[in-house]
């Protein structure tokens, strides 16, 4: 715990407690609710496998094939 003050000392600067850097808390969810709704949308259930949705995700991408010609 630490506090602050101005360079003139006239008001204070502020109060603080711990470190300055946020305390960040990592951590893998699952949600249902949107699960059942990927589900709903795109007719595959891979269940909370990331990388079998991204690779899922990957192989429905297909190449537009556009013809710029002019007849």
């Amino acid at each position: 715990m630490s506090a602050g003050f101005s360079p003139g000392g006239m008001s204070p600067g502020g109060m603080t407690v711990g470190g300055n850097k946020p305390m960040i808390i990592k951590r893998d969810l699952s949600n249902q609710q949107v699960l059942d709704a990927l589900t709903a949308l795109t007719g595959v259930n891979l269940g909370f496998d990331q990388k079998a949705w991204r690779n899922w995700y990957g192989s429905q991408r297909k190449p537009v094939t556009v013809d710029i010609r002019r007849d």
